[in-house]
């Protein structure tokens, strides 16, 4: 992105979110080179997905894994980072101190283990587990999260824009919730896009592999199957509610960032959806969370990720995005994020766990997932 104007102004109004507890997201459209800055002093609303009117309401979304409400950020201001007389009046109601420590405003999370088992030794385990669990006929695939916590001052608005540089082709995100949860992120899977009056858009995304010098990527038979189990689930969604107006193209092999990943696009007629009386929350809530974040089937594997994972996902892996801003409604899976909590930066990430996956090579992945994530944070 060039050179951009108004810094001073929005670093000022990151900063008072978190005094005045105001919710402020900024946000990049994959493929754009202008950036969207949202402003709220308004309560977010919370309703069930399936009841919110995505074709009418004008703001910003998002939701948890696994969750079927979805919280609703009504702008009091948005603009995409140009009108600096309407910036300077905004930060002209606040008081003009802006000195005061950002730790003090989180609080510290409450489910840290004391155990000193290694991190990538629990993880290696959890996987063997799914595994097992895979190899008893009960699931074809558990997507197993892990995190890694570490302690470093970076500078969100910063990390923000080097995001926006890093990943043209993703969804980059920046939010402060009513001056208490914040997250950064840079997404390369849709969930949900409206393209035109006429046609909608989703992603079935899986598989990983480090970028290297070679120009092509060669998958093996564990990742193309893992791929075709996400596109399998769609399919089986629409199955559900008995339609067939859709077309599936791919997969292809994608880039983002130091990884590669296998890719299908699934485009959906909008028209006869809605002549079968289904609405846009009525497609979220089916496909929500997808097999790419959680596995098949569905509700197994939710079960057995909220038994065995032993934190808490929250907005990692549910979704995000703008809602009838400048034209656009689209909704990102939220992977490729970290939270901040103070000082501390915790990064999210996971893998998708077949009967073929070697528990080594499923935490490698991880950890070039969070290579990915690392490369955002400007200090």
């Amino acid at each position: 992105m060039s050179v951009i104007k108004n810094y001073a102004i929005y670093r000022d109004f990151l900063e008072k979110s978190y005094q005045n507890e105001t919710t402020i997201v900024f946000y990049k459209i994959p493929q754009e080179n202008k950036f969207y800055f949202l402003y709220s002093e308004l309560p977010i609303i919370k309703k069930r997905v399936s009841e919110f009117n995505f074709e009418k309401e004008k703001g910003f979304v998002f939701s948890q894994f696994g969750s079927d409400d979805v919280f609703f950020i009504q702008p009091n201001i948005l603009f995409d980072g140009s009108k600096k007389k309407v910036l300077q009046k905004l930060k002209n109601q606040f008081s003009k101190s802006f000195c005061f420590s950002v730790q003090n405003n989180f609080k510290k999370e409450n489910d840290r283990k004391s155990d000193k088992e290694s991190e990538k030794k629990k993880y290696i385990q959890l996987v063997k587990n799914a595994i097992d669990e895979i190899n008893k006929k009960k699931l074809n695939k558990i997507v197993v999260a892990t995190q890694k916590k570490k302690k470093k001052k970076i500078s969100l608005l910063d990390s923000f824009f080097n995001a926006c540089n890093l990943y043209p082709d993703a969804f980059v995100s920046l939010l402060v919730i009513s001056g208490k949860d914040t997250w950064l992120g840079a997404s390369p899977e849709i969930l949900l896009k409206k393209q035109n009056s006429k046609t909608l858009l989703s992603h079935s995304l899986a598989a990983t592999q480090k970028k290297n010098n070679k120009s092509k990527c060669y998958w093996s038979t564990k990742e193309i199957e893992e791929q075709a189990l996400v596109s399998r689930y769609l399919i089986d969604c629409f199955k559900d509610i008995r339609f067939r107006e859709f077309d599936i193209f791919g997969p292809e092999t994608i880039g983002t960032g130091n990884l590669f990943h296998l890719q299908s696009k699934v485009i959906i007629n909008y028209q006869e959806l809605k002549k079968q009386n289904k609405s846009y929350g009525d497609l979220i809530s089916l496909l929500h969370p997808t097999s790419a974040i959680c596995g098949m089937p569905k509700k197994k594997a939710m079960k057995w990720i909220i038994k065995n994972e032993s934190r808490s996902r929250k907005l990692y892996c549910g979704f995000l995005g703008p809602v009838n801003i400048n034209k656009h409604l689209m909704q990102f899976v939220n992977i490729r994020c970290f939270e901040k909590i103070g000082d501390e930066l915790i990064l999210y990430t996971g893998a998708g766990i077949t009967a073929k996956s070697n528990p080594l090579h499923e935490w490698l992945e991880t950890q070039n997932k969070i290579s990915n994530i690392e490369r955002i944070m400007v200090s």
